[in-house]
């Protein structure tokens, strides 16, 4: 420390230490350097040169100069002196005023200050009021680079959070894209799924209509010989009559087909509905899961211009209920739903089917007037949203969550 002040005072004529006192040069030849207690403000000169030439920040310059004082007055005050190198020896009184003695050295007490002249109390003051004036400048461009700093990171941080809300809308906008296309997509196969079925279907039946089998044919042509005449006097009515037959049969298959179509209708424009509401409380679905099968058409014999049909529809084997769930958890549930019925036995159809296949189904309540059946059931809704994103990719896309408390 007693380097940096002899440093300063080969070019400046006093060292002021903060909190402390100044080393004043009285005068040059023969060198002459008294301590004044008073001027003790932080005037940054001693702290600039230990920070710069020390390479250290401010704060940590300052705190070794609080450092060589506290080590200085702690000495004094037990009574014992301090040297300071070529500046000389620091001594304080009984009286408790501290002054500076040496060989070539005179002394300034507390109690007796030196004189000063006119100009140099002038300069004195000029130069302590330029250095609060830089004080105070320095002070407000510190505040002033503080505030634009918080200014420029708050404006940072908006940018960033308008970016981010930018990238999750148009994230959002995409996936719905995607999952609409996907949807149509769908809607499409599924279509003609079905168009190429009735086709088939609609070939199935004009080839069993037009081909007659062989005891109808027997019966038809070995009856009598007059029914032999009739019929062949009247092939072309025969005809007109079997084509009336078929385009009868035909109309009741697409009448059939049109209401067991229209059976599941409802429901699939309410899932599609529910996909749409998934972020808030889905739409409940009705009957979207059918156990029920449909024979073949029934066959159509031509017997004495008779149409016989087979019974199309046979009596459904009765399954047993599910009453207990496969696991239980308390507080607030989270289903990841595979479907919702009107018919209690359609539901409980579908728990069977979905835990022969090893998922842990469950019939967990009523949705309304519906029994809501869930392909597994969660304690947290991360644990829901990532067995949802599975079904939802390899099942069911039409699958959602139904929060329970």
């Amino acid at each position: 420390m007693e380097k940096y002040i002899n440093e300063i005072l080969e070019k400046n004529n006093r060292v002021i230490v903060p909190d402390f006192g100044a080393f004043i040069v009285k005068q040059r030849k023969p060198l002459t350097i008294v301590f004044n207690e008073f001027l003790q403000y932080n005037d940054g000169m001693l702290i600039d040169a230990i920070s710069k030439s020390e390479n250290l920040d401010r704060e940590k310059a300052k705190e070794k100069v609080e450092d060589f004082v506290k080590a200085i007055v702690a000495k004094l005050d037990k009574g014992e002196k301090y040297p300071v190198g070529k500046l000389g020896i620091l001594i304080k009184s009984s009286a408790g005023k501290i002054s500076l003695e040496g060989d070539e050295i005179k002394t300034i007490s507390k109690a007796k200050p030196v004189p000063k002249t006119a100009e140099k109390q002038e300069k004195t003051k000029t130069e302590e009021s330029k250095a609060e004036k830089d004080k105070k400048a320095k002070a407000d461009q510190d505040r002033k680079i503080q505030e634009d700093t918080v200014k420029a990171e708050k404006e940072k941080a908006e940018q960033e959070e308008k970016e981010k809300a930018e990238r999750e809308k148009k994230e959002q906008e995409e996936k719905a894209k995607a999952e609409r296309e996907k949807k149509e997509q769908e809607e499409k196969a599924k279509t003609e799924k079905e168009r190429k079925e009735e086709e088939t279907l609609k070939a199935k039946q004009n080839e069993s209509i037009s081909t007659p089998s062989p005891s109808s044919k027997t019966y038809s042509y070995t009856s009598t010989g007059a029914e032999t005449e009739y019929h062949k006097k009247n092939t072309s009515r025969r005809n007109i009559l079997l084509w009336i037959i078929v385009i009868v049969v035909i109309n009741g298959i697409l009448i059939t087909g049109y209401f067991i179509y229209n059976k599941d209708l409802p429901s699939f424009f309410k899932k599609s509905d529910a996909d749409e509401l998934l972020l808030e409380e889905p739409v409940i679905e009705e009957d979207n899961y059918v156990t029920e099968s449909y024979d073949e058409v029934p066959e159509v014999n031509e017997t004495e211009g008779t149409i016989v049909e087979e019974e199309a529809f046979p009596e459904k084997e009765t399954i047993p209920k599910v009453t207990k769930p496969k696991q239980t958890i308390q507080g607030t549930k989270y289903y990841v739903v595979a479907g919702a019925f009107s018919n209690e036995q359609n539901a409980d159809n579908l728990v069977i089917e979905l835990r022969n296949k090893g998922y842990n189904a469950e019939k967990f309540g009523n949705l309304g007037s519906l029994h809501a059946v869930s392909y597994d059931v969660f304690n947290n809704k991360q644990d829901a949203d990532r067995f949802l994103r599975t079904i939802q990719d390899k099942v069911d896309p039409q699958a959602w969550i139904k929060k329970v408390n």
